[in-house]
């Protein structure tokens, strides 16, 4: 269960990546196969037009 007392949608980053510093952490550690196994890919980045209906995905910073 996810629980937030935020009235609206967070606009920013949370959480989609793990740092670099972390990986050497999880690598000293023996786990960052497993942790690496255990994600998915990178999100598609969304950019919503207001005169849009629907979000448009973009599949390149050259779209935006």
């Amino acid at each position: 269960m996810l629980i937030d007392k935020a009235a609206h949608p967070f606009i920013g980053s949370r959480g989609k990546g793990i740092q670099p510093r972390s990986q050497e952490v999880f690598e000293d550690l023996g786990v960052i196969d497993r942790i690496v196994a255990s994600g998915g890919e990178y999100p598609v980045q969304r950019f919503v037009n207001p005169a849009a209906p629907v979000p448009q995905m973009i599949t390149s910073v050259s779209e935006v």
